[in-house]
């Protein structure tokens, strides 16, 4: 449900200094299986919160975008547009979409920008995911996304009943 007027979107940038610590430590033998699904419920939480944010309008990209367009309206060429910090915000090698509804039974997400673009849907029981790409191998992305998604499930099966406070 989109929350802003005129139902603008705001990006969700996924990685967070929680997931980033997850993905970090998961191939790590010396990190335990329950610190890991820690740092996986953990993850999952601040992206929560990040989504929930961009369902308010409260990202950056869309203000950016704004800001930079006024400035260019006025003829104005601000140095923060040419940083090498924000060339990297604006250079997606993944876009993701989510596409799940009762309504929609099949959909796609084309990427944005020389990588991958990737529409999914992710329910209890389900989780689809469709890849599309201008120059990289579909298939290799897809069957890497299956076998983290089992790792990731194998990982909290084992520890679902030693990990306080996963919600």
């Amino acid at each position: 449900q989109r929350r802003v007027h005129g139902g603008r979107t705001e990006c969700v940038r996924a990685v967070t200094t929680q997931s980033a610590l997850f993905v970090s430590n998961f191939d790590k033998f010396d990190v335990s299986d329950n610190d890991k699904a820690s740092q996986f419920y953990a993850a999952a939480k601040a992206h929560g919160a990040l989504s929930k944010n961009a369902k308010q309008g409260q990202g950056c990209d869309r203000h950016l975008y704004a800001l930079n367009k006024i400035a260019q309206s006025q003829g104005k060429d601000l140095p923060l547009f040419h940083d090498e910090g924000y060339k990297a915000l604006k250079s997606d090698m993944i876009s993701t979409s989510s596409l799940y509804s009762e309504a929609i039974m099949l959909g796609g997400f084309g990427p944005v920008s020389p990588g991958y673009g990737v529409g999914y849907a992710a329910a209890d029981d389900l989780s689809l995911f469709h890849v599309t790409s201008w120059k990289h191998s579909c298939k290799d992305f897809a069957n890497e996304v299956v076998r983290a998604m089992n790792d990731i499930l194998s990982l909290t099966s084992r520890c679902k009943d030693k990990i306080p406070n996963k919600h």
